[in-house]
């Protein structure tokens, strides 16, 4: 029988449903998200939901257990996509839970999504004006957390001297629309994060993790 590993001394964070899961050695993988619900098209968004999160939750973890190197500093990019892609996941499981199609009419627009699912949500909603109140406060900070990892704030103060531009068609300066670009020195620019931004993604995952377990139940 496969034996379930800790990583560190932390206690694995039971932010969102069931019991912890745990797939051969891989530590601390659970179903962070509850998919045992009324609407039965949702389940699988929900277990995609499961995936991402665990995956940077599970980076994380990893990483905090060791010293954080420029070796192990690029998992970063991964963490941070899989976070981003977890809460266009989110909002869409949302719609799906509302029984509303968005995928295809907004596709990855995030902005959009979440603007559509709000408005959904005033709609539909059956709750008491006071737990609307405290939904509207959820959704609120979901919501920041999507403008923080889309506009990637947590990197504005590492930016500096990590990107080029390249005008070839010398178009930059010509037009307003162009076709230069940037070129960005991804080494450099992860090299400098540290491990209090681990620490502090780690943190955003878990309370994002929260927040779903929150909103959910007042879809259905």
């Amino acid at each position: 029988m496969a034996s379930t590993k800790k990583v560190g001394n932390q206690k694995p964070p039971t932010v969102l449903g069931s019991s912890a899961s745990t797939f051969s050695s891989a530590p601390n993988i659970q179903q962070l998200v509850s998919i045992e619900d009324k609407v039965p098209n949702d389940k699988d968004w929900y277990i995609f939901v499961n995936s991402y999160l665990n995956l940077s939750l599970y980076a994380c973890e990893s990483i905090l257990t060791k010293k954080f190197t420029t070796k192990n500093k690029a998992v970063l990019i991964a963490i941070i996509f899989n976070i981003k892609h977890s809460l266009e996941i989110i909002i869409k499981a949302f719609q799906k839970t509302l029984n509303e199609e968005t995928e295809v009419k907004y596709g990855h627009n995030i902005k959009l999504l979440i603007s559509e699912f709000k408005k959904n949500i005033i709609k539909k909603s059956k709750n008491t004006p006071e737990k609307k109140k405290s939904l509207s406060k959820d959704i609120g900070k979901l919501e920041d957390f999507i403008n923080k990892y889309y506009e990637l704030s947590i990197l504005n103060s590492y930016l500096k001297d990590c990107f080029t531009i390249s005008d070839p068609e010398n178009t930059f300066l010509r037009y307003p629309k162009n076709s230069a670009y940037l070129t960005v020195n991804y080494d450099k620019l992860f090299n400098q994060m540290t491990n209090a931004d681990l620490v502090n993604i780690k943190k955003d995952i878990d309370m994002i993790a929260v927040l779903v377990k929150k909103i959910k139940p007042t879809l259905q």
